[in-house]
């Protein structure tokens, strides 16, 4: 009987946690370590993606292909496919995703027997009353030397609801994830279902994982355990927004869940300085950069967790973006020097070696902010 009101409770509180999401969530199993929203209408309809996928390039030609043909049969790719979640078993087992969509079954099966990229090999099967989709070799022979772990894969899906589509790489977790009890799915995962309630649900990205590590005995002789005990770390949440006029500016929240409070603390302080140290190697002597980069990271202390959240500007990722670019010409060039010198070197064995560089400064470290 108890065991009965904790799961009636607990699905009462996914509810309300997760209400604008429960209906994919019915079909995300209990015994995951973790899983994954995507808001797919908000990440397929941002401008700076748009731009990306509407481009006729030849590297598209596969997508644009498969686009094509979702038109043909009067499907907007573009609003095909709402939202998503995936969710994943961090020690082996079946991972899979539902998919929350617009496009009834019928036509999505018309629309893969016509595209090229899906035509003939299209197979179908029924379980339990159940038909179950399954598509190989989706991948052509360039593709799958980059990737051998997926050449030959069968991706298995079906249609849950009338809106719903389970996917897998496995038969019979499709057949599992349409039959489950209450009881079975996530929202009797209390521990999850805890992590996400911090989670600001209207992000375009969020996840909840737990991750229950084998707890090591504590050893005060184990200075690595007691200065840094990152194993103290068991779960944790994300959650990425979209934010500004433009939906150009990235808000990340990130959680890490802790077994023990003073850890938690001693992790944040701890996290803090360490990225705080690594921003003016990341600025590559860009002032603005640092203190930009500085301003955006915050790290707070909440409880058990460790809380860190990072706003990335237009201005922000652009500076990075050429800081990137220009570290990768500068690595080049050293290389190109560091054989000058040896080839001139060659010739006369007695040659004396060159004076060596005068070591320069190191950045000064970012204030650690409190």
């Amino acid at each position: 009987m108890i065991r009965i009101l904790a799961t009636v409770v607990a699905m009462f509180i996914a509810s309300a946690l997760f209400s604008q999401d429960v209906s994919l969530l019915n079909y995300v199993p209990k015994d995951v370590d973790g899983f994954v929203y995507v808001n797919v209408q908000d990440v397929l309809n941002h401008p700076k993606m748009k731009e990306f996928l509407d481009s006729p390039k030849a590297s598209d030609e596969d997508f644009n292909e498969m686009k094509k043909t979702f038109s043909d049969n009067g499907v907007d790719f573009f609003k095909a496919f709402t939202s998503a979640v995936i969710y994943f078993r961090i020690k082996g087992g079946d991972n899979g995703a539902a998919v929350k969509t617009s496009v009834k079954e019928n036509v999505l099966k018309t629309i893969l027997e016509k595209s090229e990229q899906t035509k003939g090999k299209l197979k179908t099967s029924v379980v339990k009353g159940k038909t179950v989709y399954s598509i190989d070799n989706m991948m052509n022979a360039d593709q799958q030397q980059g990737a051998p772990m997926l050449a030959g894969k069968e991706t298995f899906f079906a249609y849950a609801a009338s809106d719903i589509i389970v996917v897998s790489d496995k038969k019979d977790e499709i057949i599992r994830i349409t039959s489950m009890q209450d009881g079975d799915k996530v929202a009797g995962n209390l521990k999850l279902m805890n992590l996400g309630s911090k989670i600001d649900k209207a992000s375009t990205l969020w996840g909840v994982c737990e991750y229950n590590a084998p707890e090591k005995k504590n050893d005060p002789s184990d200075m690595s355990q007691q200065m840094l005990p990152i194993d103290n770390i068991c779960g944790g949440s994300v959650a990425v927004m979209l934010t500004g006029e433009k939906k150009d500016s990235v808000s990340t929240n990130l959680r890490l869940n802790c077994r023990e409070k003073t850890k938690a603390q001693m992790l944040t302080v701890q996290l803090q300085a360490m990225v705080m140290m690594a921003i003016p190697s990341m600025s590559q002597g860009n002032a603005q950069l640092g203190e930009d980069l500085t301003k955006a990271i915050k790290f707070t202390n909440e409880e058990n967790d460790i809380v860190i959240n990072l706003e990335l500007t237009p201005s922000i990722m652009e500076q990075l973006q050429r800081a990137s670019e220009n570290m990768g010409k500068a690595q080049p060039v050293e290389a190109e020097d560091a054989d000058d010198k040896a080839a001139d070197a060659a010739p006369d064995a007695k040659a004396e070696k060159p004076d060596k560089p005068e070591a320069t400064a190191k950045p000064e470290a970012a204030p650690v902010t409190k």
